[in-house]
């Protein structure tokens, strides 16, 4: 367990809650491929003003620039709030909840009840190093959109009240606590069946 996670979730306990994973966003690959975009449409911004703006072409690309000049500086201004967030985050397994303590300012927390897993309303997924939750109302096109800019990547806004979506983003293990979270939400329903 990471102890600086430990030390942020471990306040957020209710009484009878064991915490049995703890850790913190440590695969940085999204923030990579942005920094990749950047670099390209950026070479592609002062190579368009390199062209003589008596041409034509030179006019068109002046002004195509600083609309890419204009994307490229929105996608840093995204990718840093991005970042910030994943920088302040912190994600917790208990044997009751999942919880997520997060926030730009103050911190926030998000818990989930992980006996809530054992309905058909919520579903789990694992892809690569993020494991996602997600009610069955939340779309299709909302999963692909993965989440909104310029808002929380671990609590997703799906707007309107069509429902909830909780990631773990970039952990280490995931497969182990894929699991952990599977069988914590088992026990539980097994416990309530008695």
């Amino acid at each position: 367990m990471d102890p600086e996670a430990a030390a942020q979730i471990s306040p957020h306990l209710l009484a009878a809650e064991v915490l049995l994973w703890c850790g913190r966003p440590r695969d940085m690959q999204p923030l990579y491929a942005r920094i990749v975009i950047i670099v390209i449409l950026g070479a592609s911004t002062i190579a368009m003003r390199t062209l003589s703006p008596e041409t034509h072409m030179g006019e068109t690309a002046a002004r195509t620039s600083l609309v890419i000049a204009a994307i490229v500086l929105a996608l840093v201004v995204e990718g840093a709030v991005y970042h910030s967030f994943l920088a302040s985050t912190f994600y917790g397994a208990t044997n009751q909840r999942l919880i997520i303590v997060s926030g730009l300012r103050a911190p926030e927390i998000a818990a989930l009840l992980l006996d809530r897993l054992n309905s058909p309303a919520l579903k789990i997924r694992r892809h690569l190093s993020t494991i996602t939750i997600y009610s069955e109302s939340v779309g299709q096109l909302d999963m692909a959109i993965g989440y909104i800019p310029f808002t929380n990547p671990s609590i997703a806004f799906t707007g309107g009240g069509r429902g909830e979506c909780y990631r773990l983003i970039g952990i280490d293990d995931p497969g182990r606590v894929y699991s952990l979270i599977l069988d914590a939400a088992r026990k539980l329903g097994d416990s309530e069946n008695r």
